[in-house]
């Protein structure tokens, strides 16, 4: 059988598409600017009630989202060349000082990460996540956790239809 590719469709994606995408995905690409320069980077992430969570350690990153706060998170869903959805978030960076709130988001990223689900009674399996799950709050403090406040999103898709 061979597929011919006819006519191409792309569409604005709805915000519970979009969501969709961001609960399902955990990579992306962080935009940010210095001096009116873009860059971006690979990042993982943790998508949870309309924020952003991440985590880096200290560096020219940390620097850049620290002097300009306003940043955006590229994430896709491609399945071919023809077949694809992005979505893209713009929002505030805001480093997290509070070391309970730091200590859940690394939980939360070591679960998401490990494929496990605490709060359905499991036992840790990943030797990250039982080391974070050991630390005391006060103790965490070799990353820079970080939400992304998320104040626009956006999506976009394409497909095409196959003739036969």
């Amino acid at each position: 059988m061979h597929l011919e590719y006819t006519k191409c469709m792309r569409t604005d994606l709805t915000f519970d598409q979009c969501e969709k995408i961001l609960l399902a995905e955990h990579y992306g690409h962080l935009g940010c600017v210095e001096n009116h320069e873009p860059f971006v980077y690979p990042v993982t992430y943790l998508y949870k009630d309309g924020y952003i969570y991440s985590h880096t350690t200290e560096g020219a990153k940390t620097e850049m989202l620290r002097k300009n706060p306003h940043v955006c998170l590229q994430v896709e869903q491609v399945t071919t060349g023809y077949e694809w959805s992005s979505v893209m978030c713009h929002g505030i960076f805001q480093e997290l000082t509070n070391h309970d709130e730091i200590h859940a988001v690394q939980l939360l990223l070591a679960e998401q990460y490990a494929n496990i689900s605490l709060a359905e009674g499991k036992v840790p399996v990943s030797p990250v996540l039982e080391y974070i799950h050991s630390l005391k709050a006060e103790q965490i403090r070799t990353s820079i956790v970080y939400r992304i406040d998320v104040q626009k999103t956006v999506g976009r898709a394409e497909r095409h239809s196959q003739k036969q």
